[in-house]
């Protein structure tokens, strides 16, 4: 009848309530929570029973509880040593602090309750409140029955300051502004004492508000020159609210928290989701429903991520999508929600993306739509020319500007990237063994400050190819027509400057390596090769070229955005099976040769039919081709931090383990990066994180379950989203993207993960699912490639070019339609496939 706040976690809102509830799983997550427990809703129903007891409830008559449930309460006070402290006694009813409805300020709370006769009292206050008007009136407007409602309530000690029944502050606190909106603010409102003022809304407090930077948060405001918050109990409540967010909300469902303070600790006394937080909405959306899209996203982090990952790509994104829009001068509006988890995956606001390149550049919604890939419609933008007119001036000025900012960009930022990806690589190579928590703390200050650095300028990466690719393409369309931009794509084969393609290349020539090196043969083959390099000779050509390639690339993995997957330098296993899967396959050809020999015919039939402009194609062709490239050591760099970041996350499991809070090390990365956070900072001790690592182990196993729609549908005024149909391949000829040059007919291999690569042939059509740079090991033996996923910008797209195979990307459905071994032809140029029957 009365539960810990262990067995109210298990026991859930329909016994507990949702404040009971909540505040159950926050202790069990290890934080702060006065001690205490729920008596269940099951009493309240027990009460209901007896028609005289129910009426006086209903009236909010002096009356008693039943005696089974005046007994429980007896024996939780004395178990609890509970019987003479000063409590809270707090309503919870069952429909309360939900998602759709706060009842905020609508049931009864007693304070400064002591012992059983006293707490009877309340309790049967907390009941009765659940029959006063105000409740009544809001259950009404809800449309919610008097009966669907029960009522569990929260017992638990009052927090109190060394020498006064009172806290020295309390408050309330919430994970976005529940004003404007904006998700990247933490505001917290405080005030003297117990705070009941505040949370009722009669006093004026004082507030402090934090802005979250790129996962960094930082103070811009505070009341005060002698706050009731120092610096660091500021910091370390907007922290813990923050992890509240992550622990509740699953990192995107803003959270409402009641707090206290003793002048010692930091405590938490509720936590209920925000209710109908405004959703910042730029003019040309309003009204338009939202279309959630995996597109790009897919295509760097597919699939289910870990914790630590998703909780650094949802403070990551947005400052990298809009970085250009910024650099220009626009005023991309702050704190939008731009990426969103359903069913464990990330998606993308295409609609929001596509307004915000509309409105700052006059950019076309299909335009960006086929950069970025994806299934989701188009959104209606103003008529008229966006170039023109007063609009159009700003919009002209803005990309003006945002080429000066990019003029000798890759020439500034190429070894920028690559002093970076050293510095991360020198990072991961010491050994933490013996470190402070504190030198843990500062090296991680160290690489996320670089790494914020870094993301802004790939950001700027990203958006570096169009100063090239649009003139570059208006000169060859006088000569080539609508095959423009498939001549486009060929002049950017076989620039040998992109890192990712280099990864194929270099793993195809370590295997033509060891097959002229007997030694290297025979250790390759050898059980448990990737543990013993030094059985190799130290002059083995093998050996050598292996060393070289794990130190240029070693910072690289497989779905690399997943702090899971190991790196390279790590665990070269992978490295060593896709070389084994050469040597095996056989029949290389010179992958690299074969692509510039492609680039320079090409440049041979533009220099015949476009003589006088070809000096100026030339220089527009060569830029082009190393904006691809920087854009491809962006995304190095941007992966580089992740290797000494993971080294650190496992050294905090390493202790958390040894402080009995986890059984594994690897488990840490089911813990936000706010909750390492706050374990380095000594804000939390640990403890609660196994319960994290199993709640959190338990709904990725759920979402791996589900089948994730393309595209999420989500209207303004809708409850919530629906999946959106995504465009149908019909017949047996298929238009995607067309994302590189070329035709080619052949066998369709279907290859479902890049460790399954030696199912992929010499010459067959590789047709994957998405594509990061762990699939370049399979470039060199593809003829063509397909992909369900992409866009002309996505990493795929840009290995394909390199290696100037054609590629149709973005076909929805793709793998349900095709059969594998089945003959299909692809057109590059054209973006179709089509079945040869």
């Amino acid at each position: 009848m009365i539960l810990t706040w262990d067995e109210a976690a298990a026991a859930g809102s329909p016994v507990c309530g949702g404040k009971g509830y909540n505040l159950a799983r926050l202790a069990r997550y290890g934080f702060r929570v006065p001690d205490g427990g729920v008596l269940a809703a099951g009493a309240y129903l027990l009460a209901m029973q007896d028609a005289a007891l129910a009426d006086a409830i209903r009236h909010q008559a002096p009356t008693s509880l039943p005696e089974p449930v005046r007994a429980a309460l007896g024996r939780f006070l004395e178990e609890h040593h509970l019987q003479g402290a000063a409590l809270a006694v707090r309503s919870s009813a069952t429909m309360e602090d939900s998602g759709e409805a706060s009842f905020a300020g609508i049931h009864e709370s007693v304070l400064q309750v002591r012992g059983l006769a006293e707490v009877e009292r309340a309790v049967l206050a907390c009941y009765g409140s659940l029959w006063s008007a105000r409740a009544r009136a809001y259950r009404e407007k809800l449309g919610v029955a008097d009966d669907a409602v029960a009522c569990a309530v929260v017992i638990c000690r009052m927090v109190a300051s060394d020498g006064s029944p009172e806290p020295v502050c309390a408050g309330v606190a919430f994970s976005a502004d529940p004003a404007t909106g904006r998700r990247d603010l933490i505001v917290i409102d405080a005030a003297p004492g117990l705070g009941e003022a505040v949370v009722k809304g009669h006093a004026s407090p004082e507030r402090y508000t934090f802005r979250n930077v790129q996962g960094d948060l930082v103070p811009l405001e505070q009341a005060k020159a002698t706050p009731l918050l120092s610096e660091s109990q500021a910091r370390e409540l907007a922290w813990t609210v923050r992890r509240i967010q992550w622990a509740l909300g699953d990192g995107q469902i803003a959270q409402d928290v009641e707090w206290a303070h003793d002048g010692e600790q930091l405590w938490i006394l509720q936590a209920r989701p925000v209710v109908r937080l405004p959703r910042i909405v730029p003019l040309g959306l309003r009204g338009l429903p939202r279309y959630w899209s995996n597109a790009n996203i897919q295509d760097s982090s597919p699939g289910v991520v870990c914790e630590l990952s998703w909780s650094e790509i949802y403070d990551a994104v947005e400052p990298i999508v809009f970085a250009s829009a910024r650099a220009s001068g626009y005023e991309v509006p702050n704190g939008v929600e731009l990426v969103h988890r359903f069913h464990g995956r990330g998606y993308l606001d295409l609609s929001l993306i596509q307004w915000i390149f509309f409105d700052a550049f006059g950019l076309e919604p299909e335009v960006t739509a086929r950069s970025l890939g994806g299934y989701q419609p188009l959104i209606p933008r103003p008529p008229g020319d966006p170039l023109k007119g007063p609009e159009g001036t700003l919009r002209r000025r803005r990309a003006l500007k945002l080429s000066r900012c990019l003029w000798r960009f890759e020439k500034k930022n190429a070894a920028g990237f690559q002093r970076h990806i050293a510095d991360m690589r020198a990072l991961a190579a010491e050994s933490l063994a013996g470190t402070s928590t504190a030198e843990l703390k500062d090296a991680l200050d160290r690489i996320s400050a670089a790494h914020r650095k870094v993301a802004l300028t790939f950001g700027l990466a990203s958006s570096a190819a169009g100063r090239w690719a649009i003139p570059l393409e208006s000169l060859l369309r006088l000569s080539f027509g609508r095959r423009a931009v498939a001549v486009l794509g060929a002049l950017s084969s076989g620039s040998g400057e992109v890192t990712s393609a280099e990864q194929g290349y270099r793993i195809g020539e370590l295997a033509r390596i060891a097959r002229q090196d007997a030694g290297a043969l025979q250790w390759l083959h050898s059980t448990g090769a990737e543990h013993s390099l030094d059985q190799l000779p130290a002059g083995s050509p093998f050996r050598r070229g292996l060393e070289q390639f794990l130190e240029e690339f070693g910072h690289r993995a497989i779905y690399e955005g997943d702090y899971r997957n190991p790196r390279g330098a790590e665990d070269p296993a992978p490295l060593l099976h896709q070389i084994r899967n050469h040597l095996a396959l056989g029949g290389e050809i010179d992958a690299r040769a074969a692509a510039r020999t492609r680039r320079l015919e090409t440049e041979k039939e533009v220099r015949r039919k476009s003589f006088a402009l070809w000096p100026v194609i030339r220089w527009l062709a060569a830029g082009l081709r190393r904006s691809w490239a920087i854009r491809e050591s962006g995304k190095s760099a941007l992966i580089a931090a992740m290797f000494p970041e993971r080294r650190i996350a496992l050294e905090v499991g390493r202790r958390l383990v040894a402080a009995g809070h986890l059984d594994q090390p690897d488990q840490v990365f089911d813990l936000s990066a706010g909750d390492l956070r706050s374990w380095l900072e000594g804000w939390w001790d640990g403890s609660g994180a196994r319960a994290l690592w199993q709640d959190r182990q338990q709904r990725r196993e759920a979402w791996m379950g589900v089948e994730a729609p393309a595209v999420i549908a989500w209207e303004e005024a809708a409850p919530a989203p629906v999946s959106a149909p995504a465009p149908a391949l019909e017949g047996d000829t298929w238009r995607g993207i067309a994302a590189s040059p070329g035709s080619f007919t052949g066998v369709a291999r279907i290859v479902l993960h890049p460790g399954d690569g030696e199912r992929l042939a010499h010459g067959e059509i590789l047709v994957a699912p998405s594509l990061d740079p762990g699939w370049t090991a399979l470039f060199p033996r593809a003829a063509a490639i397909i992909v369900e996923n992409g866009g002309y910008l996505s990493h795929g797209a840009i290995i394909a070019r390199e290696f100037g195979l054609p590629a149709v990307l973005n076909l929805p459905g793709l793998l349900r339609l095709v059969r594998d071994g089945e003959r299909l032809h692809v057109d590059g140029e054209n973006g179709t496939v089509s079945r040869v029957l």
